[in-house]
């Protein structure tokens, strides 16, 4: 369940936000598939543009791999995916119960068979950031 949330008193750039909201998933292999669904029906729920959606669902789903694979589950066993939509912003975030306050994309050589979504959160996204604030918080915008 995807659960909007209040988001008076929300800006970005001067900004408010216009829709919001949160939902936790299993700290288990299966979760990114479910994240990429959840996320784009609640953007295209609230009007986001078909191109923004499809960059969002892959921004989310690299960075809940990568929460799953390198994090840490929050107290309840979860992580947490959050949204937030502005007038020519999406913003999104991932939270596991890591402690990690940086984060940098691995060097890849041409034989790596992992290590490359920090690299395609980079491309895709127009920003990313690491905040530590009751656990790893990965923050993606993306505008359009």
């Amino acid at each position: 369940m995807v659960t909007d949330v209040n988001h008076e008193g929300d800006y970005v750039d001067g900004r408010p936000a216009q829709s919001s909201g949160v939902f936790a998933l299993p700290f288990e292999p299966a979760s990114p598939g479910e994240a990429r669904a959840k996320i784009a029906s609640a953007l295209a729920d609230h009007g986001v543009p078909q191109s923004v959606i499809d960059d969002a669902v892959l921004v989310v789903s690299e960075l809940v791999t990568n929460g799953i694979r390198h994090g840490a589950p929050r107290p309840d066993g979860t992580l947490e995916v959050a949204w937030r939509t502005f007038e020519s912003l999406v913003q999104v975030a991932v939270v596991d119960g890591g402690t990690v306050s940086t984060l940098e994309p691995l060097q890849l050589n041409d034989v790596s068979l992992s290590g490359r979504g920090l690299h395609i959160v980079n491309f895709v996204a127009d920003s990313w950031r690491v905040e530590s604030d009751g656990g790893t918080r990965i923050v993606a915008d993306l505008t359009f």
